[in-house]
């Protein structure tokens, strides 16, 4: 799968996903959490076994959270880490 592969998903209702490239520049990790995540919303499982879960419906939409392992590079805390280091806002 090439960095720049766009992904695309039918869901309910009609609605399309499409993903943005991977950014050429970014670290390896972050890239796989970002594959990792999209992965997770195309397939409805994530390689590390989390599996999302309505959390919220509301008139415009819903929200889905999948609950990662530890080690997942794709679990919010962690994708939250990699990108403000990446952005250059860690401190």
């Amino acid at each position: 799968m090439g960095a720049s592969r766009r992904y695309r998903r039918k869901v309910r209702g009609g609605g399309l996903y499409i993903g943005l490239p991977l950014p050429d520049d970014a670290p390896a990790d972050l890239k796989e959490g970002i594959a990792r995540r999209r992965i997770t919303v195309l397939t409805g499982c994530c390689p590390c076994g989390a599996t999302p879960e309505l959390d919220t419906k509301t008139e415009w939409g819903e929200q889905w959270t999948a609950w990662h392992e530890p080690g997942c590079p794709a679990r919010d805390d962690r994708m939250s880490e990699m990108l403000a280091k990446w952005r250059g806002d860690a401190a």
